[in-house]
């Protein structure tokens, strides 16, 4: 039983200093790029061509967010299940 709890904790460790910054940098990321399309439909507001770009800019930012969201939520509800104790 003693390899299982220094697995935990190696996996512990890990999501905790690896894929949870991860997950952080993800969220920003996507939601700069929403931003990003947001000022650049701003902007660019008169010419059709520009316009379209920023609103498929601002789609893939929403896209993106969700998908990152659910899965955090898909890890989180699945870590309830099993009744682990990593924090992510």
């Amino acid at each position: 039983m003693g390899a299982i709890s220094a697995t935990d904790t190696i996996l512990q460790k890990a999501i905790t200093y690896f894929l949870q910054p991860l997950y952080q940098i993800a969220v920003v990321v996507a939601f700069l790029y929403f931003l990003f399309g947001v000022a650049f439909l701003m902007f660019q507001m008169n010419n059709p061509e520009k316009r379209e770009q920023s609103r498929s800019h601002l789609l893939y930012g929403v896209i993106g967010l969700f998908i990152i969201l659910s899965v955090g939520a898909i890890i989180k509800f699945i870590n309830s299940i099993v009744g682990g104790g990593l924090v992510y």
